[in-house]
């Protein structure tokens, strides 16, 4: 799951972002963010593929420290 943490990025790379969290310094307030992060979160873990799996890669990054693409 690629997280942006802005609109150009992820307009930009919108075949790579997933979800775009620029929008809380844009017009959305936080409460609204989180919990359409946590309904996102919870389709995902539901079997919803995201991006990446959907163009047929399954790579993996865990604490990883810097930029992963």
């Amino acid at each position: 799951m690629k997280i942006s943490t802005n609109t150009a990025l992820s307009t930009k790379k919108n075949n790579w972002i997933d979800f775009n969290c620029g929008v809380l310094v844009e017009d959305t307030d936080m409460d609204t963010l989180k919990n359409e992060f946590f309904d996102f979160v919870i389709e995902v873990a539901s079997g919803k593929k995201v991006k990446s799996e959907e163009a047929g890669f399954h790579d993996m990054a865990i604490f990883k420290r810097g930029v992963t693409l």
